[in-house]
């Protein structure tokens, strides 16, 4: 009953004047004995802070270089990590790509699971006709194989799928340098072999 009274003087501006009187749940000023109006707005929830692509490519390259180990860790991380930039897109994956060739040609440390990675990675290449280590776009091939290796979604995010290029993706607009038509033993067709095994 003392809520409604409460309720009804706040209603009808009428001010209770016992000073010792407190209705649960509203504030009263002792000294008056009339209730306290909160004027202030409540704040609101605070929002999530979404990270954006250079932060999200960078923790990325971090947890890759990191790893002790390829799997589910290493996985649970990126997808954490990818998570707070609203999910993967090709922008976030093209900004990784480029994050990893830069930690490559700086020499940035690694651990173990790059280590092997960058090492499968280089067998590979090694192993393309007319490939070599001085080939412009050498780390970007080390790079694709590190994360073909390590973080196959990334791949697929560039657009290296199941049956061939997504269209309109990165891998799309790469494989229409080569005048839509894909050699055996080029590089494109290597990575696409890679994007369709993982």
């Amino acid at each position: 009953m003392d809520m409604l009274k409460a309720i009804l003087q706040c209603l009808t501006a009428e001010a209770d004047n016992t000073a010792d009187q407190k209705v649960a749940g509203f504030p009263v000023d002792d000294k008056a004995g009339k209730h306290v109006y909160i004027s202030e707005k409540p704040k609101p929830y605070p929002t999530k802070h979404l990270r954006t692509t250079p932060e999200v490519a960078a923790a990325i390259c971090s947890a890759l270089r990191e790893a002790e180990k390829p799997g589910r860790d290493l996985d649970t991380a990126i997808k954490d990590i990818v998570s707070q930039a609203g999910g993967f897109s090709e922008r976030i994956a093209a900004a990784i790509l480029a994050a990893l060739q830069k930690a490559l040609k700086e020499g940035s440390p690694m651990r173990q699971a790059m280590r092997e990675a960058y090492n499968k990675a280089s067998d590979a290449a090694a192993g393309l006709p007319g490939f070599a280590r001085e080939h412009p776009i050498f780390c970007t091939v080390i790079a694709l194989g590190i994360l073909v290796i390590l973080a196959p979604a990334i791949i697929h995010a560039l657009g290296f799928g199941l049956s061939g290029p997504i269209e309109g993706s990165f891998a799309a607009a790469w494989q229409s340098t080569y005048g839509g038509i894909v050699e055996s033993g080029t590089l494109f067709s290597y990575l696409q072999k890679l994007g369709m095994l993982y």
